[in-house]
């Protein structure tokens, strides 16, 4: 897969798309395991998996994303969420190794506050674990005034669901 650079504030993309059999709700557990082959990139970040709501009510599909920085380093974006400005960070080694191919999983407890949970994985080594809201809330919603249909996830999408990088970045993806 290959997603064009940054173009002003339009994102490259290129990934596929998993949608559930039955949303996920509050205290369901999500989680996908997707082995990805990214050539070291300079500048920016790409993101690899999404979590998201495609039946929620609202266009900008709320949701969860995990980022890969060009240093390797992780961290879950939640800004789709409404936390602008309070992602999950990654707190310890490894980091993503690239030009081989590398097992990454996601496991997010759907949940509100402290109940909800989200843990990566690097080749089997956990590397961030933070609690928090992880799903659609309408309480969050409300403060930007936006109405959901639904506080569910729907589908992931894996490959290069964005990327911020001043050049195109391809990858290698398996499951």
């Amino acid at each position: 897969m290959t997603a064009g650079e940054l173009l002003g504030s339009e994102v490259g993309k290129a990934c596929l798309v998993f949608p559930f059999a039955t949303p996920s709700v509050e205290g369901d557990v999500c989680s996908v395991v997707a082995e990805f082959k990214i050539p070291q990139f300079s500048g920016g970040r790409i993101s690899l998996l999404d979590l998201e709501c495609k039946y929620c009510g609202y266009s900008e599909q709320p949701g969860i994303r995990l980022f890969l920085n060009s240093d390797g380093s992780v961290f879950l974006d939640r800004a789709k969420l409404g936390f602008l400005t309070s992602p999950f960070k990654q707190t310890s080694l490894p980091l993503f190794p690239f030009d081989t191919w590398t097992k990454l999983k996601v496991k997010v407890v759907m949940g509100k506050g402290s109940a909800g949970v989200a843990k990566v994985f690097i080749n089997g080594s956990k590397v961030l674990e933070a609690s928090g809201t992880t799903m659609p809330d309408q309480n969050v919603a409300d403060e930007f005034g936006v109405t959901l249909t639904n506080e569910q996830y729907d589908r992931w999408q894996v490959g290069i669901t964005a990327n911020s990088c001043p050049t195109p970045v391809t990858l290698k993806c398996r499951f």
